[in-house]
């Protein structure tokens, strides 16, 4: 997920709110892991999936139906 630059950060919460959403959403159709693939770049990234519970994964870890992207280069996954 992405959110606009001026909408960043812990003062706004919009990447809190998304995820909370999220997982409403899982849980409700009970879906019990959830994987992401990012870039080693977004450090920021990392960080709040990391504060939020997601756990890094090895590529060779993730269900054979995940569509890796090209540009990912590591992973999270998180248990509903």
């Amino acid at each position: 997920m992405f959110v606009k630059t001026e909408y960043r950060g812990a003062q706004h919460s919009v990447a809190s709110g998304l995820l909370r959403t999220l997982l409403a959403w899982c849980r409700a159709r009970e879906v019990r892991e959830i994987y992401l693939g990012t870039t080693a770049k977004f450090l920021a990234a990392h960080r709040f999936y990391e504060k939020n519970g997601f756990r890094e994964v090895a590529a060779a870890a993730l269900p054979k139906a995940f569509p890796v992207m090209s540009v990912d280069t590591k992973f999270y996954g998180f248990s509903v």
